[in-house]
């Protein structure tokens, strides 16, 4: 959201996930400039930042944190109209369930 231009409007949405992963799926979408596939992987790797003076640790602490519940963050975007950023965790955190015991 820092990125996007003032007065843009970024959509922010979280819903149950039925499909792949089940837990809940968070996306947020914009109708900026984008990206292209060398801008989102040098963004995931380290490498650079979108924003003026950024280090680009805000999509990559995100997808950390993703991963490290077993879920997964994805990035889908077109040069010129915008970019969908889905963050999707599994119940629970991908912890296994207790175990039940019987009285």
């Amino acid at each position: 959201m820092d990125v996007s231009p003032e007065g843009e409007v970024v959509c922010v949405s979280a819903e149950r996930s039925n499909h792949g992963i089940q837990g809940v799926k968070i996306q947020v979408k914009d109708g900026g400039k984008g990206m292209s596939e060398q801008e989102i992987a040098d963004i995931l790797a380290g490498k650079g930042s979108k924003k003026s003076g950024g280090q680009g640790l805000g999509l990559l602490s995100a997808k950390w944190i993703a991963e490290t519940h077993n879920g997964q963050l994805t990035i889908a975007s077109k040069q010129g109209l915008g970019t969908t950023i889905t963050v999707t965790i599994p119940d629970n955190g991908g912890e296994s369930s207790p175990a039940k015991t019987s009285s």
